[in-house]
C-alpha cells in the first residue's frame, strides 16, 4: 500500500509552510501527501520556496495529475499574519488545521498526521489552553494512554513529564504514572517498531540516582518500584540509572525514558539534531512532527533546513506500513 500522509503546515508565521513544502522534493520513498491548510498561504510558501508546484483543492485531484492537493480550510486573514511574528489568526489557523487532521485521520481519510511546528505562545494568547500537539491530539481522539517519543534511527526517548516548569517536575513523578510509560514504551516499540523483545532503560531524576537518598527519594519511592512492577510483568527494563551517563550506554537500549523535557531532549538533539522525529504514542492512528519549533527568527526568508521534516514523513510512511502487516 501507499500511505497517505496528511500535513499539516503549522504556524503560517513560522517556518513550517516552507519546510512542508521543501521536504516534499527530498522525501525518497513513494507516498500520497495531503497538505491540510489554506491555499493561499501555501502559495505564499511556494514562492518562498521557488518551486513550480501546483497546488489544488483535494477535490480536483483526478482532473490535474502532478498537482499537489489541499485540505484548504480555515480562511485565514492574512493582513493578520506577518512572517516572524506572533498572532492570534496565526494560532486560530495552526488550531484549526490540527483539528481538520484529526478528523481526516479518524475518518481513515489520510493514513498518518505529521504536524509542522506551532507556537505554544500563539496558542495560549489566543485561548487555545494546551502545551503542546501532544495534549490537543489525546483530547481530540479521547486518548488516556498516551506518550512523547523522541525518534533518530536506533535512538528512541520516551519522556515522563513533558511541557512543564521544572519546579513542577518532581511531584509528577509517580510510580503509577512512570509505570504506565514503561508498560507504553514497550507495547508501541513490539506493535509499531516490530521488535520482538525491545529492551528499556530508565533515567533516575537526582543527581548521581539520589544518592541513597541524600539527594532525593524518588528514586526509591517512585522510580525503582515502577520498574521493579514493569519486570514483574515480563518488561526487559532496567534503571533508574544516572542520567549524566546513561546516554553513553544507548546503544545497549532500544529506548531510554527520561524523567523531564530536557534531561531527554538535551542528549537527544545534541546526537542526532536535523534527524530527530517527534511521535506520539498512543492514538488511533500515527501521527509525528519535527524535533524543532516555529523558528520566527528565520522566516519568511527561504533559509529554513527541511530535514527534520523529511524524517517525520519517512517515520510516518514506516510505522504506517508496519501497521498494516499481517
Amino acid at each position: 500500500m501507499i500511505p497517505r500522509i496528511g500535513l499539516t503546515l503549522g504556524d503560517p508565521a513560522g517556518i513550517g509552510p516552507e519546510i512542508v513544502l521543501k521536504a516534499l522534493r527530498k522525501v525518497e520513498i513513494e507516498y500520497d501527501p495531503l497538505l491540510i491548510g489554506s491555499i493561499q498561504l501555501a502559495e505564499i510558501a511556494r514562492d518562498i520556496v521557488g518551486e513550480g508546484l501546483r497546488i489544488i483543492p483535494r477535490e480536483r485531484f483526478d482532473h490535474v495529475p502532478g498537482a499537489l492537493r489541499i485540505h484548504d480550510c480555515g480562511d485565514p486573514d492574512l493582513s493578520s499574519i506577518n512572517p516572524g511574528r506572533e498572532s492570534k489568526e496565526a494560532a486560530r489557523v495552526s488550531y484549526l488545521w490540527v483539528v481538520e487532521a484529526v478528523k481526516l485521520a479518524l475518518k481513515r481519510s489520510v493514513d498518518a498526521v505529521v504536524t509542522a511546528p506551532i507556537n505554544k505562545a500563539s496558542w495560549k494568547s489566543a485561548g487555545y489552553d494546551y502545551p503542546g500537539h501532544t495534549q490537543l491530539l489525546a483530547s481530540l481522539t479521547d486518548a488516556e494512554n498516551y506518550g512523547m517519543m523522541m525518534v533518530a534511527e536506533s535512538l528512541r526517548v520516551l519522556l515522563i513529564t513533558t511541557h512543564i516548569p521544572i519546579g513542577q517536575v518532581p511531584r509528577e513523578i509517580d510510580k503509577g504514572e512512570i509505570e504506565r510509560k514503561i508498560l507504553l514504551a514497550h507495547s508501541s516499540l513490539k506493535n509499531l517498531f516490530r521488535m520482538a523483545d525491545p529492551k528499556i532503560a530508565v533515567c533516575a531524576l537526582n543527581p548521581h540516582r539520589g544518592e541513597q537518598g541524600v539527594l532525593g527519594r524518588e528514586e526509591s519511592e517512585e522510580i525503582e518500584p515502577a520498574v521493579q512492577s514493569c519486570r514483574d510483568k515480563g518488561i526487559a527494563v532496567e534503571g533508574p540509572f544516572p542520567s549524566d551517563t546513561l546516554f553513553l550506554k544507548r546503544r545497549q537500549y532500544d529506548c531510554i525514558v527520561a524523567m523531564y523535557h530536557d534531561q531527554g531532549l538535551i542528549p537527544f538533539k545534541l546526537l542526532s539534531f536535523g534527524k530527530g522525529v517527534n511521535l506520539t504514542l498512543g492514538l488511533p492512528f500515527i501521527r509525528t512532527s519535527p524535533d524543532h519549533g516555529t523558528a520566527y527568527e528565520i522566516a519568511g526568508k527561504g533559509m529554513a533546513d527541511p530535514s527534520s521534516m523529511v524524517e517525520a514523513i519517512h517515520l510516518a510512511c514506516e510505522l504506517v506500513k508496519n501497521m498494516n502487516q499481517v
